[in-house]
């Protein structure tokens, strides 16, 4: 597949807590502007859904686990 030239880094890092029922916080390093960017295991499944992290730290980051997203898009009838 041909890209336009931009490569996605890996960053390798720990899921540390499930802080509730939906969000994964995890010690991943991420940039503002990396909220929908998928969080993926050693096998490429995801994990999560980076949506957002600590101000004071760019290592402790929230994403929401991929099965509340599907029931969330469910409960408002949207198809994926």
């Amino acid at each position: 597949m041909k890209t336009a030239g931009v490569k996605a880094p890996l960053t390798e890092g720990k899921s540390s807590q499930n802080t509730d029922d939906y969000k994964l916080m995890y010690t991943i390093p991420t940039l503002p502007g990396s909220s929908g960017s998928p969080v993926l295991d050693e096998k490429g499944r995801l994990v999560s859904v980076n949506f957002a992290g600590i101000s004071y730290t760019q290592n402790f980051n929230y994403g929401i686990q991929p099965g509340k997203i599907r029931a969330f898009l469910k409960k408002c009838d949207i198809s994926i």
